[in-house]
């Protein structure tokens, strides 16, 4: 949610702050009510730590009503037993902030943007099995006809929801293609319509046994309206609206 604020080195140092704050990394103090959770699982093993915070869980939800959403409680359990024992290392944190700063500026035309990132991941020294598929589907989108010249590949798009868990997109009206208008260099104006995603993980977040494959996207109304052209609604045997020219001849 934050790769459009992490392309310079003010956005990337304000994240490392904030980071300490909620103790995501090491170097910042705990809230009371975590601190004494800190000190009641201070010295044990990690099983018998999670034993101990998985009961604290069991109550607070009871409690308050409250859902896990998309994670299990053996991942909320994980997380919450790494953060009260110190964090990551800040580090370490800076060094993938840089990282997904240099994938936050890359944007531009499919093979452009991929070559970009195999360079990335080359000097990242990361497999490249991601980049490569992703190349792939890039061609395939690409290749329909009425796509070709209009895929921009955007790594600064990043959508408020939490629950998308791989491609999003958006779509735009115009003949010059845009991921997101004013980010990344090379984006171009245009109409945002709409745009949507990947989230397999939705329908366990909804109540589901397991996750399941889905893909969906939603349109503005306002905008599709405002960008479609005069008397595209109208039905075929309508009389057009008047023009100024005609007008004039009558």
């Amino acid at each position: 949610a934050n790769m459009n604020r992490i392309g310079d080195a003010a956005g990337r140092a304000d994240l490392l702050r904030r980071a300490a704050e909620l103790r995501i990394v090491a170097g910042g103090d705990l809230p009371p009510e975590e601190a004494n959770l800190a000190a009641a699982v201070a010295g044990l093993p990690d099983a018998e730590a999670k034993a101990v915070l998985a009961g604290f869980m069991r109550w607070r939800n009871a409690a308050a009503g409250a859902t896990l959403g998309q994670r299990t409680p053996g991942e909320i359990i994980d997380r919450l037993l790494h953060k009260l024992r110190g964090g990551d290392d800040p580090d370490a944190l800076r060094r993938g902030l840089a990282l997904a700063g240099r994938l936050a500026g890359v944007s531009g035309a499919p093979a452009d943007a991929v070559a970009r990132l195999q360079a990335v991941a080359a000097d990242a020294g990361a497999r490249p099995e991601a980049v490569n598929r992703l190349g792939e589907l890039a061609a395939l989108v690409a290749a329909e006809p009425v796509l070709r010249g209009h895929l921009v590949i955007n790594f600064a798009l990043a959508r408020g929801i939490a629950y998308y868990n791989g491609i999003i997109f958006d779509l735009v009206a115009g003949d010059a293609p845009v991921a997101v208008p004013g980010t990344g260099p090379g984006a171009a104006a245009g109409v945002v319509l709409g745009g949507g995603g990947r989230y397999d993980g939705l329908a366990r977040a909804l109540g589901a046994a397991r996750a399941t494959p889905a893909l969906g996207f939603a349109c503005t109304l306002e905008t599709l309206l405002d960008a479609m052209p005069p008397n595209a609604m109208l039905p075929d045997d309508a009389p057009a609206a008047a023009t100024d020219t005609d007008t004039d001849r009558e």
